[in-house]
């Protein structure tokens, strides 16, 4: 197995477990602070009201942390693919950039709550996209 091959299999296991932790947390906040005394004195309705609007609040963010992180821990795959030729240059580097741009914004948007914690994590995907960054810019002549 090469270098590439280990940390990227290192970052989608990371990106898939921080993924899952995530959405574990969103799902907490969604649902637990609304089971509380207020829904036990309202009406019919608005409980009924209250539950769709956390059921859709729960499949927003479901969606909305996929699409974030789908790139992220989608790379190694993406990477096997454009060593296989399964991707052509210009596809990969759209989808590299995509993660490289997530990864960031990740690694960025939690520093200061989680004190460098996703940081630390992403440690492994961002060696894996600096390891990378020349598939991204073969040459297209010998690449399609």
């Amino acid at each position: 197995m090469t270098n590439i091959q280990k940390i990227g299999k290192a970052s989608e296991i990371i990106g898939k477990i921080i993924f899952f932790i995530i959405l574990i947390i969103t799902f907490a906040v969604i649902i637990f602070p609304n089971f509380s005394q207020q829904e036990a004195n309202m009406d019919t309705s608005l409980m009924i009201g209250s539950i769709i609007g956390k059921v859709l609040g729960i499949i927003i963010a479901f969606f909305i942390w996929r699409l974030f992180f789908k790139p992220i821990y989608n790379l190694n795959t993406n990477i096997q693919k454009r060593l296989k030729n399964e991707l052509t240059t210009k596809e990969f580097r759209k989808k590299w950039i995509g993660s490289l741009i997530c990864s960031l914004i990740f690694g960025l948007l939690f520093i200061v709550g989680t004190i460098g914690l996703s940081l630390l994590l992403m440690i492994p995907h961002f060696i894996l996209l600096k390891e990378t960054k020349k598939l991204t810019y073969s040459d297209t002549k010998n690449n399609p």
